[in-house]
C-alpha cells in the first residue's frame, strides 16, 4: 500500500511539470523558434557596413550557407562596405546570391558603376531610404 501510494504522489507531483513542458514546446514549435522545413519562399537581408575582412568573410559566409539551403539571399554593401566591390569577397567566398550596393555610398567613397561585379547592382531607393532612416520613417516610391 505504501507503494502505490508513493506512485500515486509521483504521478500527482509530475503530471502538471510534464503538462506545462509539454505546452511549452508546443507554443515553442508554432512560433518557429524550434526550426521547420517551410514550404513558403524565405528571404534573409545583411546589411555590410563595414570593409573588416572578418566580417565580410563572415557576411558571405553566412549568406552562401543560406543560399545553398534555398534561402533567397540579399547582402547590402553600405557605407565602406561598399569598397568591397573592389575585392571579390562574394565569389572568394562562393557566395551566389545577390548583391545591392547603395548608390550615394558609391558616390561618397569614388566607387564608378562599372566598377561593380558581375551580378552586383545598384540598391533602390525604398531599400536605400530603409537602411539609412529606418523603418520608423519609410516614404512611398510611388
Amino acid at each position: 500500500m505504501r507503494q502505490t501510494t508513493i506512485l500515486w504522489i509521483a504521478v500527482i507531483t509530475l503530471l502538471p511539470i510534464l503538462s506545462a513542458l509539454a505546452m511549452q514546446y508546443d507554443a515553442r514549435r508554432n512560433s518557429g523558434t524550434i526550426f521547420q522545413e517551410q514550404a513558403e519562399q524565405r528571404e534573409v537581408t545583411f546589411i555590410l557596413n563595414t570593409a573588416d575582412p572578418k566580417k565580410a568573410e563572415t557576411t558571405f559566409k553566412l549568406a552562401r550557407d543560406l543560399y545553398n539551403k534555398g534561402v533567397r539571399t540579399t547582402v547590402i554593401l553600405e557605407g565602406s562596405g561598399v569598397t568591397l566591390v573592389r575585392i571579390p569577397y562574394a565569389k572568394q567566398f562562393g557566395y551566389d546570391g545577390e548583391i545591392a550596393v547603395c548608390p550615394r555610398c558609391m558616390a561618397t567613397f569614388g566607387i564608378r558603376k562599372d566598377e561593380l561585379p558581375e551580378g552586383a547592382y545598384l540598391a533602390p531607393d525604398d531599400k536605400v531610404f530603409t537602411i539609412h532612416a529606418g523603418d520608423a520613417m519609410r516614404p512611398s516610391f510611388e
